[in-house]
């Protein structure tokens, strides 16, 4: 009876394991398609990760090494990069169509803003991610159906309710100092209450939101640097001794 006993155990216990795995491969492999597959098309840049995995029972996912890299015309190669992102979800949402995400935490990022006249290299991130939007709405409104009927592919919802960066560093290529480069650090940011349709719009509003949110950080801490660099250089040019001698006369 004992034998029994344990051996029914054992098969209930592998079960679990084996379950445990398949949701496992099953979340890594849907968080890595969100990214990997519809980053690109999100950003019209290069995206990539050098690890991720979800641990569906314990609630929490983990993304290595996220680098998004800078529309055509710009210098560096990328424009936003990350050492870790974590995230907390309530497990038993996985299971559901609405996946709810208590908080990501993104740790190590570092970001190059490159200013050219009006634009710069995230505000053409964000406008793509936006665009990008403007078309799946477009598509979930029926606006572009397909010619042949399709069944249409299930998807799954999210919600973030918190997302944070610490400890970032941003290298700012502007104006006057285009080629010399500056470097700050960034106080925390953090964006609240990210929610999406399905798992491609997904993308595009937490590229739009964080874009947005990093680039006005980046300006409001480097501000007053640009703007002594901005005068260094006028004075090395001479011009502050020039209108000095024209206000003599």
């Amino acid at each position: 009876m004992k034998a029994l006993l344990k051996g029914v155990l054992l098969v209930v216990f592998s079960v679990v394991l084996a379950g445990s795995a398949y949701l496992t491969f099953k979340f890594d492999d849907m968080l890595k398609a969100a990214i990997v597959d519809y980053g690109p098309q999100v950003t019209k840049t290069k995206v990539a990760v050098a690890a991720i995995h979800v641990h569906p029972l314990l609630g929490s996912a983990t993304i290595k090494g996220l680098a998004v890299g800078n529309p055509k015309g710009f210098s560096a190669a990328d424009a936003f990069s990350a050492d870790s992102i974590k995230a907390s979800l309530r497990p038993k949402s996985l299971m559901t169509d609405t996946i709810a995400v208590d908080l990501v935490e993104v740790d190590g990022a570092k970001v190059n803003l490159e200013g050219k006249g009006a634009a710069s290299n995230l505000t053409k991130i964000e406008s793509n991610a936006n665009a990008f939007a403007g078309e799946m709405q477009k598509k979930l409104g029926g606006e572009s159906a397909p010619a042949k009927p399709a069944k249409p592919e299930k998807s799954k919802s999210v919600v973030i309710k918190r997302l944070v960066l610490k400890g970032a560093q941003a290298t700012v290529r502007y104006g006057v100092i285009s080629g010399n480069a500056l470097t700050v650090s960034l106080p925390d940011i953090e964006l609240r209450d990210i929610s999406t349709a399905n798992k491609a719009s997904v993308v595009a509003e937490l590229v739009s939101r964080v874009t947005k949110a990093v680039q006005d950080q980046v300006m409001k801490t480097a501000a007053q640097p640009l703007k002594d660099i901005g005068n260094g250089v006028m004075k090395n040019l001479g011009i502050n001794g020039l209108f000095g001698k024209k206000k003599k006369k």
